[in-house]
């Protein structure tokens, strides 16, 4: 949870985690100090804002996946990359939405995983604006609005993530809704009017 008040030392206002016994499933947590919390009060998100890992195996398993869910918490223009110390790699969350991972049975490590915030606040992500379109969210849609000279042929096209074309729509006027799937992911708008051209990634 990101708050104005939040601290990446350990508060009261942080939810401890318990790692005692034998676990069914394995577990991870954020860690502050020397301590594991499950749900961690944090401060603002800001670029290269890192956060500590753990990890817990469980004692019959020798591989786990971390999932990226729930990013809407997240800037909508936020690449969260989960860095794997141990291998030396670095993955974008919000492009790949999984990282699959092997650990010994029952292993615990504070210290192999930590998460880093980048592009917070960075043209042509959440609010794209080249020249005189402007592509940006408004609640749960994405909206374009350009000037009247640029109407003419005027389309708006939506790309999944792996840059597969998912449809596409005339702009026909200065203010415009955009179709998107009902699936939820990462998309790319790309709009283009004469020889103005503007394109915008979001996650729903």
């Amino acid at each position: 949870v990101f708050r104005e008040s939040g601290d990446m030392k350990a508060t009261s206002d942080d939810s401890y985690k318990m790692n005692n016994g034998d676990m069914k499933c394995s577990q991870i947590c954020v860690i502050k100090d020397e301590s594991k919390i499950s749900v961690a009060l944090l401060p603002e998100q800001s670029n290269d804002m890192e956060i500590k890992l753990g990890f817990r195996m469980s004692s019959k398993q020798t591989s786990a996946t971390i999932k990226a869910t729930n990013l809407d918490v997240f800037e909508s223009n936020a690449d969260i990359y989960l860095n794997d110390k141990k291998l030396d790699k670095s993955i974008n969350l919000s492009e790949v939405g999984s990282y699959e991972f092997a650990a010994n049975a029952g292993e615990i490590d504070d210290t192999r995983f930590t998460i880093t915030l980048k592009n917070l606040g960075t043209p042509n992500v959440d609010v794209a604006i080249e020249k005189a379109i402007k592509i940006f969210k408004s609640a749960d849609e994405v909206v374009v609005t350009l000037p009247d000279n640029l109407l003419n042929k005027a389309t708006a096209s939506v790309y999944d993530i792996a840059g597969r074309l998912i449809s596409q729509q005339s702009i026909e006027a200065t203010r415009s809704s955009v179709s998107l799937p009902a699936a939820k992911g990462v998309y790319v708008v790309k709009v283009v009017a004469g020889d103005e051209v503007a394109d915008a990634k979001f996650i729903f």
